[in-house]
């Protein structure tokens, strides 16, 4: 039977190998986990009823960031959030910006699949605003 012992030095290289990649991997995906994610802070959010759109101004946490509009829905809640996208490549200063932006409800309902009664009423959000909306669900259908 022949023993065969590796050096300290292959032992050690090997392990900083295996932790690097280990390490470089688990930034990776956090750093994914970041870029979509921060709600935009709202200050103000009107109803257009004749539109049936929502126009919200508030503060995003640099220029470089996008925003990204999802609905979800609890029964006749529908609940629309602004998300703030941003690609970690990017060098930007973190500056606060001021934005305004039209959220078209119609299409993201249809793009978010959302289940719509023509003859049910429906209250519309933005984020965490209290500002709502009634709506009949055939005025939300294309």
């Amino acid at each position: 039977m022949k023993l065969v012992f590796q050096n300290k030095g292959e032992i050690m290289s090997k392990w900083l190998i295996a932790t690097y990649a280990i390490l470089t991997l688990l930034a990776a995906g956090f750093a994914k986990a970041d870029q979509i994610g921060v709600n935009a802070d709202l200050t103000d959010v009107k109803f257009e009823k004749s539109t049936v759109d929502f126009v919200v101004t508030g503060t995003k946490s640099n220029p470089c960031t996008s925003q990204v509009f999802i609905a979800d829905q609890d029964g006749t809640h529908i609940r629309f959030r602004i998300l703030e996208a941003f690609s970690p490549d990017q060098i930007c200063t973190q500056q606060i910006v001021n934005f305004s932006q039209r959220i078209p409800v119609r299409e993201l309902i249809y793009f978010s699949n959302l289940k719509i009664e023509p003859d049910q009423m429906y209250t519309l959000s933005v984020g965490n605003s209290p500002a709502v909306a009634e709506v009949l669900g055939s005025q939300l259908l294309h």
